[in-house]
């Protein structure tokens, strides 16, 4: 992560309510590696304190706002299927994105203990 915000790739947008932290949303901008030439933004991890459904709202439009300006042609987003996470495909519907996939894990070697 140090590397890309050195080079300007990777973005933080930090909530913050009454002074405190309540969020963070992060993504990375770079080019499509499938299609020259055109410049696309990555969700990355995305909180929001519980409490706080709302900022979540806000932090994705700011979020779409600063791709506008760095004239990102496709934006990227992910949810998880179970948790807090599961139900965010209506909000980024309701921005205009459409389904595009669905993305699969595979685990290639075991985890540590502890």
């Amino acid at each position: 992560m140090r590397i890309l915000n050195e080079q300007g790739s990777f973005k933080v947008l930090v909530a913050r309510v009454d002074g405190k932290a309540v969020g963070y949303f992060t993504w990375t901008v770079d080019f499509d590696m499938e299609s020259r030439g055109t410049l696309i933004a990555n969700q990355g991890a995305w909180f929001v304190e519980p409490k706080h459904p709302i900022v979540a709202v806000r932090m994705l439009d700011r979020a779409l706002e600063e791709f506008k300006k760095l004239g990102v042609e496709f934006a990227y987003f992910h949810h998880g299927i179970k948790g807090r996470g599961a139900k965010l495909g209506r909000l980024f519907e309701r921005r205009g994105a459409r389904l595009l996939s669905h993305n699969y894990i595979m685990r290639m070697k075991e985890p540590r203990d502890g």
